[in-house]
């Protein structure tokens, strides 16, 4: 096995526009293994603004007819504490950009009730969880992580030096004092036990924060990327740690060691 194995992979578009549906078919192809090889796939969808164009794109007809959706479980990564009709509310982006509009619908969509209290809304979602394949410390199994990255550097709702990063549960429910705000989330070590992890990151706000990502230091307790980085190389030691979808304007200099499309 080459060293350079546990390299991550990396894409790289033009724009936003010509990378939706290069990614939305390594996607598919990503699906279409999982469904051969158990029957489903399991995938975790990040929130925010630059996962609008993907969902728009799956939800165009002649593109939502291509794939399986009725096998296809769907997971929202991380939410805010808002109501699901809200206007930041993740769940309510996905529904109005993607699943309003898909027919027929996923298999199963799990999200955090966030009409009903904290402990209410993760003990719900920890139950859909549970019935996923595990990992061999008990961790459910996603077979897909797509994850954003903030401009500081977060993922999901784990930010730099934030508690929540040391959480060895399934979900967090915790405070961003960035933003002023409650957040849900998947765990590290659940985003960690992902069969594949996936990064989706476009615009020049994202530049240096994809830079850090590829520099920090594997040892460094406070980076969330270099946490799960270390994470993925002591599970898949011979397999690429991630998979990184860039615009020209999120690149960091990385063009020589990509795939450009």
């Amino acid at each position: 096995m080459s060293g350079h194995a546990a390299c991550p992979r990396l894409t790289i578009a033009q724009d936003l526009t010509h990378l939706v549906p290069v990614l939305a078919d390594w996607i598919l192809d990503q699906a279409k293994q999982a469904i051969a090889a158990r029957g489903q796939f399991v995938w975790a969808l990040p929130g925010g603004n630059t996962p609008k164009a993907l969902f728009a794109y799956l939800a165009e007809p002649a593109v939502q007819a291509r794939w399986p959706w009725p096998q296809i479980h769907l997971v929202i990564g991380d939410e805010r504490d808002v109501h699901p009709t809200h206007p930041d509310s993740n769940f309510g982006m996905i529904y109005r950009e993607l699943l309003a509009r898909l027919s027929p619908p996923p298999g199963r969509v799990v999200r955090f009730w966030t009409e009903c209290p904290p402990a209410v809304a993760r003990a719900h979602y920890e139950a859909e969880l549970a019935g996923l394949p595990r990992d061999a410390s008990g961790y459910p199994t996603l077979d897909l992580a797509l994850l954003g990255l903030g401009p500081e550097g977060h993922f999901a709702s784990l930010f730099p030096q934030a508690p929540a990063l040391s959480d060895t549960g399934w979900t967090s429910y915790t405070w961003v004092p960035q933003l002023g705000s409650h957040r849900y989330t998947l765990t590290l070590p659940v985003l960690c036990a992902a069969r594949e992890v996936a990064f989706l990151a476009a615009g020049e706000e994202k530049r240096s924060a994809v830079q850090q990502a590829m520099a920090d230091s594997p040892e460094d307790p406070t980076t969330p990327i270099a946490q799960l980085r270390a994470c993925r190389l002591r599970r898949r030691p011979d397999e690429a740690w991630s998979h990184w979808f860039l615009d020209q304007n999120a690149d960091s200099g990385l063009s020589s060691a990509a795939s450009k499309v």
